[in-house]
C-alpha cells in the first residue's frame, strides 16, 4: 500500500474498476472557495461551491490542516514504542506512535525524520515507508503517513518524558497483549499503522 502520488492513486483506480467492472462515482467540481477562519499553520475552514449539475450548486464546509507522519519503532522483544498524550481536540489521553505535523514545504519522510529527532533523539534512522490514508476523507485532504523502523540495538527499552508544544509526552514499549488490552486508547492513527505492518 506505498503511496506514490497522484499517479498511483489513479492507477489502483482504475485496477479498481478494471476488477470490479462498475461505473465511476460523478467526480464533483469546486467552483469556488473562501477562507471561513484560520488559525495560524494548523487549521483553517473554507465554505466551497459545488457545482451539482448546469445551473445547480450546494455550499459545503471544508476543513485544511497539515498531515503528518509518524514512525512505528519495533525493538528486538517485537514490542513497539507508544507515547500516552493527552489530546485537547478529545478532551482525553490517547496511544499514539510518534510523529507529528508535516510543515509546509517538508516530505513526509523528511517530517518523520525531523519527528524522531525532536522527539527522541535520533538520527540517521532507517525509515521505511509502509502506506498512507485519507483520515478524514469527508470533509478534509489531511492524510497521515506511515513510516516503520527496527530498532535493535540503537534504542533499549526506555521511559521517556518529553515537554511539547500542545502536549506531554510519556514515550514506553508495549507488546501484542499489551496493546490489545489498551485497545480502546489507541488513536485510530495508531490503528491505522498496526494494520500496515
Amino acid at each position: 500500500m506505498k503511496e506514490i502520488g497522484q499517479t498511483y492513486q489513479e492507477s489502483l483506480l482504475i485496477a479498481l474498476n478494471q476488477e470490479f467492472k462498475f461505473k465511476m462515482p460523478c467526480k464533483r467540481e469546486i467552483k469556488e472557495e473562501k477562507f471561513i477562519y484560520k488559525n495560524s499553520k494548523y487549521l483553517e475552514l473554507l465554505e466551497s461551491k459545488i457545482k451539482l449539475g448546469s445551473n445547480n450548486h450546494i455550499n459545503y464546509s471544508r476543513i485544511n490542516r497539515q498531515s503528518f507522519s509518524q514512525v512505528i519503532l519495533i525493538n528486538e522483544l517485537e514490542q513497539y514504542l507508544f507515547q500516552l498524550r493527552y489530546r485537547i481536540g478529545c478532551k482525553d489521553y490517547i496511544l499514539e506512535f510518534p510523529g507529528g505535523a508535516i510543515d509546509q514545504n517538508e516530505t513526509p519522510i523528511k517530517a518523520a525524520e525531523r519527528e524522531m529527532r525532536e522527539e527522541l533523539g535520533l538520527k540517521n534512522i532507517n525509515l521505511i515507508q509502509i502506506g498512507s490514508c485519507y483520515i478524514d476523507p469527508m470533509r478534509s485532504e489531511f492524510r497521515g503517513y506511515f513510516f516503520k523502523s527496527n530498532l535493535f540495538n540503537s534504542l533499549k527499552p526506555f521511559t521517556a518524558f518529553v515537554e511539547g508544544e500542545l502536549e506531554e509526552s510519556y514515550f514506553f514499549w508495549m507488546g501484542k497483549d499489551q496493546i490489545k488490552k489498551y485497545f480502546s486508547l489507541l488513536a485510530s492513527s495508531a490503528i491505522i499503522g498496526l494494520y500496515l505492518i
